[in-house]
């Protein structure tokens, strides 16, 4: 057995998956023990020295499993499970995962802790018999206590999260004292704003020991000033280590400052590759970044249908903002050819998404039929009255003119002059003027000075209480309709 392991890892020896492939098989024949059967298992599921044999692979981790072989019996609960490399079977994956719990559950009671921290990633979210929050977390709990370093950082998390502070950094920095690289991320991450220098030499460390995570803590603390003050040629160094190391979110990051300059020399080249790399690993917004970049070719040489691509692939995967993109390019026909199907099949994504500008440019297409769209007057007004609620002074002019004239939508003089007031509050230039021009007319003054009258609006505005709205409610709704119309002009 011990010389057939040597072979198959090529500890001391030259690698040979045949000669152990062999050697295994003499063990299991001269009945060895349970520790053959799973070796010669393994191999034969991996298809290691011989070719791939799961029949035979699931008999030999039975007569393991029947020994009471706890790595025969997790095998054959990973076999058995979702994704296994036997049928799944949801009973019989549980009853061998159950069983060897139970072997775990023996060695943990003699202090094995290695014992302890499998239990816990067995009721993980992800494990065999998970998820079984509070058995995870006594198991990691007793694991950690006990010196287990892996999981003293992990212990750590979780009572950070439950609001432990000082339990939860003690436990932190016991892990990442003893070594561990994974709590030394965590707890660099948890002080940068309690402790930004300690933070700095954790993630440091960290980033040293090959942690593309510290590094891309690091270069966005530095980018964005979280407790460790701005400083973007360091959030650039650090963001480029961490996208060397295989991080998609770094890479992402650098390739928006590459394109911006922000804290770099501009160079939408050098952007595109990040955000290149950065989407290869499957960073939807560096697909989103990179398919727009590409639509408009700024900097680079645009590629419609490779953009096309990059954004439907984000757009499917719940991107809104690369839905948004895809949306407006079809509906003004800016990039991609025009396309009031494709145009409404996207805006509706990025809409129903809670993006509120998307809302916007998709009621007012539907209020009035423009761009290929079929009028839906209620659908439209529906859509605008959702962004104009949400502070869009764009949906609030539109929805405010339509409501004053009375044309598509059931006049409502009342509703119209809050919305342009609300519009003109945010200083949307067809408001301030709408409600200036109604202002004069209502008056009597319509050939007076408009930039008086945009000055007395300005007064009207800045009061900002009840009375200004009520006396632009007033002025509205005594003006003709003549006047009116003259003021939608």
């Amino acid at each position: 057995m011990r010389l057939g392991r040597l072979y198959r890892d090529g500890r001391g020896v030259e690698r040979d998956d045949n000669l152990a492939y062999q050697l295994f098989r003499q063990a299991v024949s001269e009945d060895t023990g349970p520790n053959a059967n799973v070796a010669l298992a393994e191999m034969l599921v991996e298809g290691r020295g011989t070719a791939r044999d799961t029949q035979r692979a699931s008999a030999l981790y039975s007569q393991a499993a029947a020994r009471g072989n706890a790595q025969a019996l997790q095998a054959l609960a990973k076999a058995y499970a979702r994704g296994g490399w036997l049928e799944r079977d949801p009973a019989l994956a549980s009853d061998y995962a159950e069983r060897y719990a139970q072997t775990l559950k023996a060695r943990a009671r003699q202090g094995d802790t290695d014992a302890m921290a499998a239990l816990a990633r067995l009721y993980d979210r992800d494990g065999l018999l998970g998820p079984q929050s509070e058995q995870h977390r006594h198991w990691l709990m007793r694991a950690a206590h006990a010196g287990h370093t892996g999981s003293m950082g992990k212990a750590g998390q979780i009572l950070l999260k439950e609001g432990s502070t000082e339990q939860g950094l003690a436990m932190l920095r016991q892990s990442a004292q003893a070594g561990d690289v994974y709590a030394m991320e965590d707890l660099g991450e948890a002080l940068i704003e309690r402790a930004p220098k300690r933070a700095r030499q954790w993630l440091s460390t960290a980033a040293d020991r090959g942690s593309a995570n510290a590094a891309a803590t690091l270069g966005r603390a530095y980018l964005h000033g979280s407790g460790l003050g701005v400083d973007k040629a360091r959030a650039a160094h650090w963001l480029a280590q961490a996208s060397r190391g295989g991080h998609a979110g770094a890479a992402a990051e650098l390739g928006r400052m590459y394109l911006s300059g922000d804290g770099v020399e501009q160079d939408p080249a050098k952007g595109a590759e990040y955000l290149q790399a950065a989407a290869e690993r499957g960073h939807n917004g560096a697909r989103a970044d990179l398919g727009e970049l590409l639509l408009t070719g700024k900097g680079i040489p645009a590629d419609p249908d490779r953009a096309a691509a990059l954004l439907k692939t984000a757009a499917r995967s719940g991107h809104t903002g690369a839905a948004r993109v895809l949306g407006n390019a079809y509906l003004e026909g800016t990039g991609l050819a025009h396309d009031p199907q494709q145009a409404e099949q996207w805006l509706t994504q990025a809409a129903e998404s809670g993006h509120v500008p998307s809302r916007y440019r998709l009621g007012y297409a539907y209020l009035l039929g423009e761009n290929g769209f079929t009028r839906d007057v209620q659908r439209g007004e529906q859509l605008l009255l959702s962004a104009a609620k949400q502070g869009h002074s764009g949906a609030q002019v539109a929805l405010g003119r339509e409501y004053l004239k009375g044309d598509l939508l059931a006049q409502n003089r009342q509703q119209g002059t809050e919305l342009l007031y609300q519009a003109a509050q945010q200083g949307h230039p067809s408001a301030r003027l709408t409600l200036a021009k109604a202002y004069l007319w209502a008056n009597g003054l319509e050939n007076a000075n408009q930039q008086q009258a945009l000055l007395w609006l300005d007064t009207v505005l800045d009061d900002d209480s009840q009375f200004a709205l009520e006396t632009m409610r007033q002025l509205l709704t005594k003006a003709d309709d003549e006047a009116l119309a003259n003021a939608m002009l």
